[in-house]
């Protein structure tokens, strides 16, 4: 029982404590990794949303180099130029990766597209690209549950 007592006492606690001291930086390494994640991955949703669906982005401004005859009467661009704007934007490059197959589908067939849809009447503004960005960023969201 003296043996058992002094093991206990003397040997088993600086035992433990080592293993303790030399585990913490690790696990502390490992949650600083997951918070640091987490956070840049908020502030590329943050910026997704400001920047990529930004009404600006879709409405026609007198710098822009479109003529006027691309414009529905609202003002407003239609998905085959907003989209030459979109793909300007820093914040495009690095969503694109994440887009799903069926808003890359979209995009290319605005690309390719010879046909230039015009919109016409209604002050409500629609855009099924800007609907498709935004479900994709929803989508990460809850991908990296964020949310």
């Amino acid at each position: 029982m003296e043996l058992l007592d002094i093991f206990t006492r003397f040997v088993l606690p600086p035992i433990l404590g080592g293993i303790g001291a030399f585990l913490t930086p690790w696990a502390k390494w490992y949650f600083d990794q997951k918070i640091e994640t987490r956070s840049s991955r908020e502030k590329r949703i943050e910026q997704w949303r400001t920047r990529l669906l930004s009404i600006e982005n879709f409405k026609n401004q007198p710098s822009d180099a479109f003529p006027n005859g691309r414009v529905s009467r609202n003002g407003f661009l239609s998905d085959q130029f907003a989209i030459q704007k979109v793909m300007l934007l820093p914040e495009y490059a690095a969503i694109k990766p994440h887009l799903s197959p069926e808003t890359n589908k979209y995009i290319n067939n605005i690309i390719k597209s010879k046909v230039i849809l015009i919109k016409v009447g209604g002050n409500i503004y629609t855009s099924r690209l800007r609907d498709l960005i935004s479900a994709d960023i929803a989508r990460l969201e809850r991908q990296w549950k964020l949310i």
